[in-house]
């Protein structure tokens, strides 16, 4: 199996392409990503999240956090 995986790693790449990426590859790499920096969350997720916060009358965990950031104009990193 190793020994195939190989095989289809080093085969050539179409222009514009960097790496041949196996099945599951791109979510375990995203999984990664988020371990390592955060979970992204989209704006209606913040948004229904802090409406919540709201409702209950409780502080939201990312209004005391430092390393909330926008990353777009409608997504939030938050780790």
């Amino acid at each position: 199996m190793v020994q195939l995986i190989e095989y289809l790693k080093d085969a050539q790449k179409r222009n514009g392409f960097e790496e041949i990426l196996l099945l599951g590859e791109t979510r375990w790499h995203n999984y990664q990503e988020s371990l390592k920096h955060g979970v992204r969350l989209g704006d209606d997720i913040v948004n229904g999240l802090q409406s919540l916060a709201d409702e209950f009358k409780i502080m939201a965990p990312w209004k005391k956090m430092k390393s909330c950031v926008i990353v777009k104009k409608d997504e939030f990193m938050i780790s």
